[in-house]
C-alpha cells in the first residue's frame, strides 16, 4: 500500500510539473483549477487515512494525466492545421478558388 501511495505521488508532481511548463506558455482558468485539485490531492494522498483518499486521489491524478496528453495531442494537431492554412500553397490555391468563384459569379450576373 505504502509503494501504491508513493508511486501516485511521484505520478502527481510529474502531473503538476507538466500543468506548470504548459500554464506559462498559456494562462487560463483550467490550469490553476487542475494545479489547485492536484495540490489538494497531493496533500490527501501525503496522509492517506482511509482507502477513500487514496481511491479519491488515484482518479485525481489520472484525470491530470489524462487531461495532459489530450492537450499535447491536440496542440500537435492544432500546430500541423496553422502550419497547413499558413503555408504558401495553400493560401495560392485559396486566392485562385476565390478568384475563381467572382469570375464565375460576374459570368452568370
Amino acid at each position: 500500500m505504502l509503494m501504491v501511495e508513493i508511486l501516485l505521488l511521484l505520478c502527481l508532481h510529474v502531473g503538476l510539473i507538466g500543468w506548470w511548463l504548459r500554464g506559462m506558455r498559456r494562462t487560463g482558468q483550467s490550469y490553476s483549477f487542475s494545479i489547485r485539485t492536484a495540490m489538494a490531492a497531493t496533500s490527501l494522498i501525503s496522509t492517506p487515512s482511509r482507502p477513500a483518499t487514496t481511491i479519491i486521489c488515484l482518479i485525481g491524478s489520472c484525470i491530470v494525466f489524462v487531461r495532459l496528453i489530450f492537450l499535447i495531442i491536440v496542440s500537435k494537431k492544432f500546430s500541423l492545421w496553422v502550419r497547413y492554412w499558413t503555408s504558401r500553397k495553400y493560401i495560392l490555391c485559396r486566392k485562385w478558388f476565390f478568384l475563381k468563384v467572382r469570375i464565375l459569379h460576374c459570368h452568370f450576373r
